[in-house]
């Protein structure tokens, strides 16, 4: 059975991609090419409350990754150096974090070239397999990446945008025109991502599942570690988030 530790990492893990992607995808559709010089001030408290925000989520990801990169060392009898040294994967996780961690700090300042850096360290680090040609390992962290720039965002949109709105008093006269433009920005994004959210997310059930009854049962079972972990983007055979 799923160990409630494991739900519980599993979970964490999901809410650390939403803060980050969701950063991500507020920065480049919600705040795109909508800034007018009367409203940059709002603009820029927007960026840089989001940027925060993404720097807790960009650090709480590397904390769970440091102990899955550590088990899967000991799992192939190597150290945690042999196997950077060795396995791509985990390279361009740990390049992914660093950047992410670097973009968000130097975006927290207001200094805008910080958000290329974290949009390339949070998209290629969740998407690393790709990069080795592991297509079907790709399938789930592709479902949850565009679930965390679908929901992450709009969460951004509320958190950072709507909700600086409201005290910038400069900007009263506009809020309503400024909070249009924000859902319009976020409105393509949601709507492609959550188309691929769905096409992935039945992609990942039909990879994991061979009958019906194992949206339940796994053969005669409850659903185990390996069906939970698999439909979660967790395969139990490689435990790096």
């Amino acid at each position: 059975m799923l160990k409630w530790s494991e739900a519980l990492s599993q979970l964490v893990e999901f809410i650390a991609l939403f803060l980050t992607a969701g950063a991500v995808g507020f920065r480049f559709a919600a705040l795109r090419g909508r800034r007018i010089e009367t409203d940059r001030p709002f603009y820029d408290d927007a960026a840089q409350r989001a940027a925060i925000i993404g720097l807790i989520g960009a650090l709480v990801a590397v904390g769970l990754a440091i102990p899955g990169i550590s088990a899967l060392a000991a799992r192939g009898h190597r150290t945690v150096g042999a196997l950077i040294a060795s396995d791509v994967q985990t390279q361009i996780q740990i390049a992914g974090a660093a950047l992410a961690i670097v973009g968000f700090a130097i975006a927290s300042f207001r200094i805008d070239g910080g958000w290329f850096a974290a949009a390339f360290g949070v998209i290629g680090g969740a998407l690393r397999s790709v990069f080795v040609g592991a297509w079907k390992q790709s399938v789930s962290p592709i479902h949850s990446l565009a679930a965390g720039l679908w929901i992450g965002t709009l969460f951004f949109v509320v958190v950072a945008g709507l909700s600086a709105l409201l005290v910038h008093e400069r900007t009263r006269e506009r809020r309503a025109q400024i909070a249009a433009d924000l859902v319009n920005g976020f409105s393509p994004l949601a709507l492609s991502m959550g188309g691929v959210v769905v096409l992935f997310g039945v992609t990942t059930a039909w990879l994991h599942l061979h009958t019906i009854s194992e949206l339940w049962t796994t053969a005669g079972e409850p659903i185990s570690r390996t069906a939970a972990g698999g439909s979660c983007g967790l395969e139990q055979s490689d435990p790096r988030p």
